[in-house]
């Protein structure tokens, strides 16, 4: 007789039901020879699994002799033990689930169960919408324990959630994932958490006083929750610099697709693009879930990308119309929004607190184009919920002056616009002293029609770019094919809008604007450092 722990309940489902075993003691036997051979029973089992049906679809030829079968414990232990020495059938499976479904093909991938290539575990997350989220935007693939969220829908611990509902699921997600990040890092057992919470706020209270006495350091709440979102976001900064994009927070495709066959949640599957979309916004994301310039300022981080930033300008006359132009561009990737002078004087302020509304993770640029009067209407605009304001340099100096000490006291930056500026060189080094965050190199839109457009005044561009310290912003009819020359030019935002706005899919041109301003960069790195 076998003498071992457990079986552990992954163990259990991984080698049980999920191969048709329903011996427990051989189920016992597995778990215990997993952990001497060094195996994870979730992604070994999943991964005989997955065996098992490509060889019952013929879609897998296993040597001669074997016949891979449901319910057979004899069969899932040879398989086992061909894995861990990689013999034979089991060189294959070493691989994990999602390389031997690549490998055999034939429509292979659409049966494996992974998430980023970590196969799942027990849940089926058809009928708990918060653990699809869960597996779908995990930093490590397909794993339960990055937010336990089963524990409120299926285990009703602290409270009952409805399984089937997607209300609110992105919030408890990202709660959870970020007091798990944390608990993670302190090395403490995460199923304390069912005793810890009380409410569906997650509240760390427990936790936060354990961190704060081990450690000597005030922490409370807020700050455990800051450091856990903070380690989330790193993690999310290092798979997106490894090629991790949107399309890669997924599911298997059967569970996107076939509706649950029988039991409670029957006939349901996930529609994880509402999940996804809720989730992004709850994180401070962009739409293809990159961490935001906002959220990444806040978190003390660094942002993803070191080069030129794009900013689109939205110089649309009617808010609905500037609205479905900038969410496309938003879809396309642009983490900066400009509410454009024409729709400001057509539809007032309002426009800023829509585009705040809508694209709560962008950083909104209110194009007021200040003049006089500098503290109130940077006041106004940061109330509106502009992130910066641009302001003239045409303007007296105590209108800037103003406009800069207003947005020290809201925390918004102020773009101080050359456009008209006989000397824009001595003007930006004077408007720098007086504490603007930006200038920006303007040709106008009259202007452009009739004279000149900004490429044609590099030579301008470097001048600046080299007599002052903070970033120069260029904007006047910039195209795609300008863009190499305006990088090398020095620009640090470069201002987009006809280009985007006045394109037939703004989404792509903004794809394609931002791959210019990337790839242009990553030529001029090595000549800079």
């Amino acid at each position: 007789p076998l003498e071992t722990e457990g079986p552990e309940f992954e163990t259990i489902w991984a080698f049980g039901p999920n191969c048709g075993v329903s011996d427990i003691e051989a189920v016992a036997y597995l778990g215990d020879l997993c952990n001497k051979l060094g195996l994870d029973t979730i992604s070994m089992g999943a991964t005989v699994a997955l065996a098992i049906e490509l060889a019952q679809r013929g879609l897998l030829k296993p040597e001669e002799g074997l016949e891979l079968r449901w319910g057979d414990p004899e069969v899932v232990i040879k398989l086992v033990e061909e894995t861990a020495w990689r013999r034979g059938l089991g060189n294959l499976l070493a691989e994990g689930s999602a390389r031997l479904a690549s490998m055999v093909g034939g429509g292979a991938e659409e049966l494996a169960m992974h998430v980023k290539g970590l196969e799942l575990p027990a849940y089926d997350p058809r009928a708990a919408k918060g653990m699809a989220l869960a597996y779908a935007t995990s930093n490590r693939g397909g794993c339960h324990l990055r937010a336990y969220v089963v524990m409120s829908e299926l285990f009703s611990l602290p409270r009952y959630v409805d399984p089937s509902s997607y209300e609110g699921k992105a919030e408890l997600v990202k709660r959870l994932q970020d007091i798990y990040a944390v608990l993670d890092s302190l090395i403490l057992c995460k199923f304390t958490s069912l005793a810890f919470f009380t409410t569906l706020n997650y509240e760390p209270t427990l936790y936060s006083r354990l961190l704060a006495t081990a450690t000597g350091m005030y922490v409370d709440n807020e700050e455990l929750l800051r450091i856990g979102e903070r380690i989330f976001n790193v993690e999310r900064l290092f798979n997106l610099r490894e090629g991790f994009t949107r399309s890669d927070d997924t599911l298997p495709a059967r569970l996107l697709k076939e509706p649950l066959p029988d039991g409670p949640s029957k006939g349901q599957v996930v529609d994880l693009e509402r999940l996804l979309d809720e989730y992004y916004m709850a994180r401070g994301w962009d739409y293809l879930g990159r961490p935001s310039e906002k959220k990444l300022a806040s978190l003390g981080l660094p942002l993803l990308h070191a080069g030129p930033r794009l900013q689109v300008a939205i110089d649309e006359r009617y808010l609905d119309d500037a609205l479905k132009i900038a969410e496309r561009a938003y879809r396309g990737g642009a983490q900066i929004l400009e509410v454009g002078t024409p729709l400001i004087k057509n539809e007032g302020l309002r426009a800023v607190r829509e585009f705040r509304r809508r694209f709560p993770g962008a950083v909104v640029v209110a194009d007021l184009k200040t003049m006089d009067t500098g503290w109130l209407e940077v006041e106004l605009a940061a109330e509106a919920g502009a992130d910066v304001v641009c302001v003239l340099g045409v303007s007296d100096d105590y209108t800037i002056s103003d406009a800069v000490g207003a947005g020290r006291k809201y925390g918004v930056k102020v773009m101080c616009d050359l456009i008209n500026v006989s000397d824009p060189v001595a003007r930006a080094k004077e408007v720098e002293r007086l504490g603007v965050d930006y200038v920006c190199i303007h040709t106008g839109i009259s202007a452009q029609m009739r004279e000149r457009e900004v490429d044609q005044r590099l030579s301008e561009v470097r001048r600046v770019v080299e007599s002052v310290k903070i970033p120069v912003a260029v904007a006047g009819g910039v195209r795609l094919e300008m863009i190499p020359k305006l990088v090398q030019a020095g620009c640090g935002i470069i201002i987009v809008g006809g280009a985007i706005t006045k394109a037939s899919d703004p989404a792509q041109a903004t794809r394609r604007m931002l791959e210019a301003i990337e790839e242009a960069w990553r030529r001029l790195k090595p000549r800079s450092s």
